[in-house]
């Protein structure tokens, strides 16, 4: 009974948020199984494997408790990262690094003896996913297309996010929407995330203001850049990424906190598609989340210390005029 005693208070919260993202994202894990067959039901597998792996350990520690929503969910979100032809041992490896990251804020949380840190549902699969994209790039060098449309498992040369700029090069927006395109598997229609929207919101588990701050910064600065937002929103993780972004784990500090979460993640999103020709929505969440604490640490240290430091300030002035009027004072007499 004194295990994980100190995580009593919110485990069971952390659990019912995993469930309800597990099952808004079923519509578009159902999408990816008709698309890639059983490439998208081994990724999710051997992901949620590693990280259950991991955490079994954090239990056998009394660090945190073992539950099957979390790692099934980072399952979810590393197969929608990787591409259908990535080996079964590179979605292992991102969900065994997921679960090593998850066991962070447990960590900390265990020395403070409170909840002093709260993950993101994205941190640990977003962490894992992009650990192999940069270790293992090689298998990232092509995407499939999805079997059902192509009817051929050929691999293509690079995702539609390639043609920005290039209209002759491009997709057909159309086919972005209906996910007929090649690129990683979460990529899929566009409906079946919007049904997964539409549940996260009835369920109250996301802020629509950073959902919409990501998508409009994503649409203003493509627009800016390469004059196509609607390709740009539509290409690539960034209807997802707007999703994860308005997770009600963030520690927001109110609508400008939640307002600079999602133009974060749409800038760092655009700017990593300029500089390295890639799809930075994992890398635009991962910025929001890092800015977010930080945000909230120094919110608080101006409600701390700001208060006393105008009335300090206040305080010399007024001393400051009354000496000049008690000097002026003298000066005349």
């Amino acid at each position: 009974m004194k295990t994980h005693r100190i995580f009593r208070s919110t485990d069971g919260q952390d659990t019912a948020r995993a469930w309800d993202w597990v099952t808004a994202l079923s519509p578009m894990l159902l999408m990816m199984v008709v698309n890639y067959r059983w490439a998208a039901m081994v990724a999710v597998l051997t992901a949620s494997a590693g990280y259950l792996a991991v955490t079994a350990m954090w239990q056998w520690l009394s660090l945190m408790p073992l539950h099957v929503a979390p790692a099934l969910l980072c399952g979810v979100l590393v197969a929608c990262c990787l591409p259908a032809a990535a080996p079964m041992w590179l979605a292992a490896v991102a969900g065994v690094v997921g679960g090593v990251v998850i066991g962070i804020p447990a960590f900390i949380n265990r020395l403070a003896k409170k909840d002093v840190l709260s993950c993101p549902v994205y941190f640990p699969a977003l962490s894992g996913y992009l650990t192999v994209r940069y270790a293992f790039a090689a298998y990232f060098g092509g995407f499939s297309l999805p079997v059902m449309w192509a009817r051929t498992d050929a691999v293509a040369s690079a995702t539609p996010l390639a043609a920005l700029g290039n209209p002759e090069a491009q997709e057909s927006l159309s086919h972005l929407f209906w996910g007929f395109d090649a690129g990683s598997m979460g990529g899929g229609p566009v409906p079946a995330l919007l049904l997964g929207f539409a549940y996260l919101l009835l369920r109250r588990r996301l802020h629509p203001i950073p959902v919409s701050a990501m998508v409009a910064s994503v649409a203003l600065l493509s627009l800016m850049l390469w004059g196509d937002p609607l390709y740009a929103v539509l290409g690539g993780g960034t209807l997802l990424a707007a999703m994860l972004v308005g997770d009600e784990s963030f520690v927001h500090v109110g609508w400008k906190g939640r307002l600079a979460c999602g133009v974060t993640a749409g800038a760092v999103t655009v700017l990593c598609r300029l500089w390295w020709r890639m799809d930075g929505a994992a890398v635009g969440l991962l910025a929001a989340g890092v800015l977010t604490p930080v945000l909230h640490v120094v919110y608080h240290g101006l409600c701390r210390y700001v208060p006393p430091m105008a009335r300090a300030v206040y305080g010399a002035l007024c001393r400051f005029v009354a000496y000049l009027r008690q000097k002026f004072a003298k000066t005349e007499n």
